[in-house]
């Protein structure tokens, strides 16, 4: 199980400690042959972030990596984001590139 906490501190117009958010991702990446698949869910919570407060989007994604090394790979990624608080923020996307590690 793949768990990643981000903390973030808004500096938007100067630093605040009540512009605060907390992200929360879980996945299980899978190997299938050189590919590497990884579903997983994200959400966070909002304290006046951006000035909303409340549960922010949750995000279901699947991820594939494909090595050509230990240290370069190309990904591809495809989401769903439900918005919770804003509706218009309910949405398909993806993205894709290259990941190197130093």
């Amino acid at each position: 199980m793949n768990v990643v906490l981000v903390l973030t501190r808004q500096i938007t117009g100067g630093i605040d400690n009540r512009k605060n958010r907390a992200y929360l991702e879980l996945g299980k990446s899978v190997s299938i042959g050189k590919l590497v698949v990884t579903p997983a869910v994200t959400g966070a919570y909002l304290d006046n972030f951006y000035g909303t407060t409340g549960w922010a989007p949750v995000t279901g994604k699947v991820r594939v990596d494909y090595p050509l090394s230990k240290a370069i790979s190309v990904f591809a990624q495809g989401s769903y984001q439900d918005g919770l608080l804003n509706k218009k923020m309910d949405l398909f996307y993806g993205n894709g590139g290259v990941r190197l590690l130093f």
